[in-house]
């Protein structure tokens, strides 16, 4: 968790003027959210897409009982815009926010603020079968 977009800035810098995109979740992206600052001041036109589902799927994932404290996210758009990104919430204009994430001669980073069902669950790494056999 937390690699998207330290490695994001990495392959920008490696690549500079290929499109560049970060897929993370909530969680992840808020370890590392500070790195912000540096896509910003370096100007890199990252694509930054969070898949918000408001838990920490990869820990539910891994309690067979829930305990501990839900995760409240915040508006990933006004942080973004504090650091000096620019972001929008992905909804029932997907299409152009992505357009506009993509757009040509960019000099920020884009977050996108994509939200997802929390109940929806799935596999999140090979690791999951084989601890289960355990």
């Amino acid at each position: 968790m937390g690699f998207a977009l330290p490695a994001a800035i990495a392959m920008q810098h490696a690549r500079p003027g290929k499109p560049v995109i970060a897929l993370c979740g909530d969680g992840g992206f808020q370890m590392t959210v500070g790195e912000l600052a540096v896509a910003v001041q370096e100007q890199l036109p990252i694509v930054v897409i969070v898949f918000n589902n408001g838990v920490l799927q990869n820990v539910m994932a891994q309690q067979a009982v829930p305990y501990g404290t839900k995760l409240v996210s915040p508006d990933f758009v006004a942080l973004a815009r504090a650091y000096g990104a620019d972001g929008a919430e992905a909804g029932e204009n997907t299409a152009d926010v992505f357009a506009e994430a993509l757009a040509p001669r960019r000099t920020r980073p884009f977050l996108i603020d994509l939200r997802v069902d929390p109940e929806v669950r799935f596999s999140i790494s090979k690791w999951e079968n084989y601890t289960a056999r355990l």
